[in-house]
């Protein structure tokens, strides 16, 4: 069977799978036991139920952003909370990239089934607070609740599996077989109990059981969020009041009771998003870092000089190539959440696009993500086209298509002829994997030493990454200098990850090695556009 996924992201589908497979155990366990504290009664399956999601999600962003993506800090071990991995996969979802055709690749109706795994992702934050009262506070949920979350996650589960490329490794996802709740039932009974106690723990219970029970989301995040995570280890009064309050006065979504259906409970709630860029390591780095900070700073001063007097003077192309690599905040180029203005971001976008005709751009469209004023780039944009030649102002009116496409929220075809090449070359450095792999088994080292076979096999295993391998090469001075150029020309034939962007930015800035820097401008090209362009529809 060709390789559909990386090794990391099949690992975490199958240990999500196994996990729910726990949740559903437990779930369908018979119980006879009375517990002197009824409230611990699967607290483990909701713990699971919530493990499981965090699983498969993280499965998903390592797909599209590379294994370091789920980790806060890589090098101390250190991951993101499953918070964060819910706010990234949002994220990653409603950017819809290049880099999550694999999860629409198949589907019928790519932007519903978008829609529908972020409506599902709505409820996770709630699963997720309650995964952790579960897990390290030993509460638990009514039998009815876990079930109706257990079925929602499952839905997801289903939902993920109709993507060509996750389907095989998705074939059987756990299930309730023969279990069947209503909600509308659940939610009265819930309600009812509400309206009737005055016991505070009594209250956080019900309280919380509705927020999870809620058969509708909406979009913005209200201020309960934080007083429902509050009840759930020390409930105060005045907090109760307040989400009892949200419960009868958020915005509508009207729950028709079962027993009579003139009592209606308006309720609005949404998931939690948290943003926060992906940390990078920075190395190869040949100046200091305030070196290149004064150096960008001082190219966008002369391009809007320039520009003034109607001139072009555009920065070195090799600026946009190390601040893409290494990253605008590693480089102090920018500071955490702050962002370029257009008159900062103008001048390295055409730069990059400044090519000849068939020639492959620098990255860009990572510095229109991080322009604030995208309706002022668009104008600085096209101040500059009047000054270039024909084929700039074909790039930039291309490039303006796409900034219109971000700002209305709209899909771009895969088939278009804007990007189709950038979608041919992605899909090629995909599948050179087995071809490298193949040439490897029949052709052997090629020049490297015998040791480099424990590495190559490594490599191939995704044991190690392209970083780990071109840096030991490239570092190794018993090679010879045609060995390092077959070997680098070959691995950089594949798409790389968001860590191995600075060895090959390293390699493209040395000249002894000109036979791989066309592959290494294809794959930054590739690489900027799946992480930071429009998003893109599947034919």
């Amino acid at each position: 069977m060709p390789r559909l996924l990386k090794n990391d992201t099949v690992r975490l589908i199958e240990a999500s799978v196994e996990t729910l497979g726990l949740a559903q155990f437990g779930i369908c366990t018979f119980r006879r036991d009375q517990l002197k504290i009824e409230q611990v009664r699967y607290s483990a399956e909701v713990g699971l139920i919530g493990c499981a999601i965090e699983l498969m999600m993280s499965s998903i962003i390592i797909q599209a952003l590379g294994k370091k993506s789920i980790y806060r800090d890589y090098e101390n071990g250190k991951y993101k909370t499953a918070s964060e991995i819910l706010a990234d996969f949002r994220t990653l979802l409603r950017q819809s990239s290049s880099n999550t055709l694999f999860l629409i690749n198949g589907v019928t109706t790519p932007q519903e089934h978008i829609n529908r795994l972020l409506e599902l992702t709505n409820r996770f934050q709630l699963i997720i607070t309650s995964r952790a009262n579960g897990l390290h506070n030993g509460y638990g949920l009514k039998y009815e609740l876990v079930a109706s979350l257990f079925q929602s996650v499952s839905e997801f589960f289903q939902l993920i599996s109709q993507s060509n490329n996750i389907k095989p490794y998705l074939t059987r996802i756990p299930e309730l077989v023969g279990i069947k709740i209503d909600r509308n039932i659940l939610i009265d009974d819930l309600y009812n109990q509400l309206k009737d106690t005055n016991n505070t723990q009594d209250q956080k219970s019900l309280i919380s059981s509705l927020f999870l029970i809620l058969p509708e989301i909406p979009k913005n995040m209200p201020e309960w969020i934080e007083k429902f995570e509050s009840i759930k280890v020390a409930p105060k009064k005045n907090d109760i009041v307040y989400l009892i309050d949200a419960l009868e006065k958020a915005n509508p979504v009207a729950l028709n009771k079962v027993a009579d259906t003139s009592s209606q409970l308006n309720v609005k709630i949404v998931g939690r998003d948290i943003e926060g860029a992906i940390p990078i390591s920075a190395h190869f780095l040949k100046s200091e870092f305030t070196q290149i900070r004064d150096q960008f700073y001082a190219d966008i001063a002369t391009a809007n000089g320039r520009l003034n007097n109607k001139q072009l003077d555009l920065p070195p192309k090799s600026s946009i190539y190390y601040a893409f690599a290494f990253g605008v905040e590693n480089l102090q180029i920018l500071e955490p959440t702050k962002k370029f203005t257009a008159h900062q971001s103008w001048p390295f976008i055409v730069a990059a696009i400044d090519v000849p005709k068939n020639n492959t751009p620098a990255p860009y469209w990572f510095l229109i993500r991080y322009t604030d004023d995208l309706g002022q780039l668009k104008s600085c944009l096209k101040k500059a086209a009047k000054l270039g030649n024909s084929s700039l102002k074909k790039n930039i009116t291309i490039v303006l298509g796409g900034i219109e496409a971000i700002e209305q929220d709209q899909y771009i075809d895969a088939q278009s002829v804007f990007i189709q090449q950038i979608i041919s070359d992605t899909n090629t450095f995909n599948d050179n994997i087995e071809k490298l792999e193949n040439i490897f088994r029949k052709n052997g080292l090629k020049g490297l030493s015998q040791d480099y076979e424990n590495d190559l096999n490594d490599f191939f295993s995704e044991e190690i990454s392209v970083l780990e391998l071109l840096t030991k090469i490239k570092q190794d001075d018993s090679l010879e200098n045609s060995c390092k150029k077959y070997w680098f020309a070959k691995l950089t034939s594949l798409l790389p990850e968001k860590e191995d962007l600075s060895i090959l930015a390293n390699i493209l800035d040395n000249s002894e090695f000109q036979n791989a820097h066309t592959n290494i401008r294809k794959a930054f090209r590739a690489k900027d556009f799946a992480d930071y362009g429009p998003k893109v529809k599947s034919v």
